[in-house]
């Protein structure tokens, strides 16, 4: 008898040993499978998240050094680093990461003990036979998620997650730098428009002192003399409102900078276009985008995960396999008059997934990779819009500030420069002043509509081709 259950004890356990080595062959073809997939990718995609130095991100602690004289790069790389939108947008990829990591991780093993058999209504002993009492304690660990291969699909759309943070953090420092290189404009137009009114402001005040020497009895209701003053009350409000301008300009550039407190910023560069660069071919313009646009990669890496979401979702309808082992001590003494017995059990829980097959999950997923399809057909539509409308702002700024704007400024300063009040009316003069001034804050516009539209297109196509 006891011959015979020792080999049945034997025996099962080489049934249990027999399935576990069964279910780790079978996972190693699982595993292949996945790996297959994710090296088979449909698209052929560089991972943007090994570029990412968050050295280059480091925070200072004293950032209010050396802010007067900011060129346009010196505006750039402290948008880098200290923009709050950058660093908030950092964190994603920091997200993504941790997930990636969590995917990873082995699943915990169960605990399991209890004791059963215990007396109810009087001590178990041999004349009052029961039970006998029997302690177990036993271990789970889950072995679907290596069989069927559930973690290394987790792995995967936990990494194309990171590569889509990634992407999309690429787009909002694209976006981000863009907007600082647009403010940084905007103050340089600003600073130019209020040195022009200070320019004129001065010039009016010249005629006024010119005409109160030449008579100084002019009496107060001197038509010249009010007419000047009439244009200097205009020149002061405009110095005025170009002072405010200035003002709103450097402080929207300070929020791309990360600078709290109100700082006095003065900018070191200028407008003037000296051997401005000929449009290039839309054609070109479009190809040039579609592969260098961050928000492009991220709709194709959205693909590429959802795709594996699919994968992952096929496999978490493979039941889920729990072996388990443990010990059992039957407290026989008192109960039967039999010594304390020890034992062991082993086996494994099977789901049986006979309704849920994960349907709803996989249908979702086959849904979200569609729509990551179309999504992205429509961004490389919106794309070719905002190039084409790019590329046509930069070309009539090209051929304005190369052909009209040059000839438009020199005729208004020999204008000015050949009108003098000694030889020429006093409204020949006060009007020579007028349209100099005009025509050269169309020329400052000019200027920055041609930097403006010269850094959109840059931004729009995603990589530095016009300087």
């Amino acid at each position: 008898m006891i011959a015979s259950q020792s080999s049945f004890k034997l025996k099962a356990a080489w049934v249990f040993i027999f399935l576990i080595t069964y279910s780790l062959c079978f996972a190693q073809n699982h595993l292949s499978s996945v790996s297959d997939f994710e090296n088979n990718s449909s698209l052929s995609i560089p991972n943007l998240s090994s570029t990412i130095s968050n050295s280059f991100f480091s925070t200072q602690k004293e950032f209010l050094v050396n802010l007067k004289g900011l060129t346009l790069d010196a505006v750039i790389e402290r948008s880098l680093k200290h923009d709050p939108q950058i660093k908030a947008g950092l964190e994603s990829i920091n997200q993504a990461e941790a997930e990636a990591i969590t995917a990873g991780l082995f699943p915990n093993p169960t605990f399991l003990t209890n004791q059963e058999l215990m007396p109810l209504t009087h001590p178990y002993t041999p004349q009052h036979a029961g039970g006998p009492p029997q302690l177990n304690i036993a271990v789970e660990f889950p072995i679907d998620w290596f069989v069927f291969g559930k973690r290394a699909a987790a792995i995967i759309v936990a990494k194309k997650g990171v590569d889509v943070a990634t992407a999309n953090f690429y787009e909002l420092i694209r976006e981000r730098i863009y907007g600082a290189i647009f403010a940084f404009y905007d103050a340089l137009e600003a600073q130019a428009m209020l040195a022009l009114a200070q320019e004129s402001l001065g010039n009016f005040t010249t005629v006024e002192q010119y005409i109160l020497d030449r008579n100084k009895t002019v009496p107060s209701d001197n038509i010249r003399l009010e007419r000047v003053r009439l244009s200097l009350f205009s020149s002061r409000q405009d110095v005025r409102d170009k002072k405010v301008k200035l003002t709103e300009t450097i402080s929207r550039l300070r929020v791309f900078l990360g600078i709290k407190n109100p700082t006095i910023l003065t900018l070191a560069g200028d407008l003037e276009v000296h051997n401005p660069d000929p449009p290039i071919s839309l054609e070109e313009s479009i190809r040039i985008a579609k592969e260098n646009r961050p928000d492009i990669l991220a709709g194709q890496y959205e693909i590429e995960q959802t795709q594996a979401g699919i994968h992952f979702e096929k496999k978490q309808a493979y039941p889920e396999i729990i072996p388990y082992i443990g010990y059992n001590r039957q407290f026989q003494r008192k109960a039967l008059g039999m010594p304390d017995a020890n034992s062991w059990q082993a086996g494994f829980q099977l789901d049986i997934p006979l309704f849920d097959r994960n349907q709803g999950n996989i249908a979702k997923m086959e849904s979200a990779h569609t729509r990551a399809r179309l999504n992205l057909e429509a961004k490389i539509l919106e794309l070719q819009a905002e190039v084409e409308q790019a590329l046509a702002a930069y070309q009539a700024s090209y051929e304005t500030i190369t052909i009209e704007d040059p000839a438009k400024l020199k005729m208004a300063q020999n204008i000015r420069d050949r009108v003098h009040i000694d030889t020429h009316t006093f409204m020949e003069v006060i009007d020579a002043q007028e349209v100099y001034l005009e025509t050269y804050q169309i020329h400052i516009n000019n200027l920055s509509n041609y930097w403006h539209t010269l850094y959109a297109f840059n931004a729009t196509v995603g990589k530095q081709v016009l300087k």
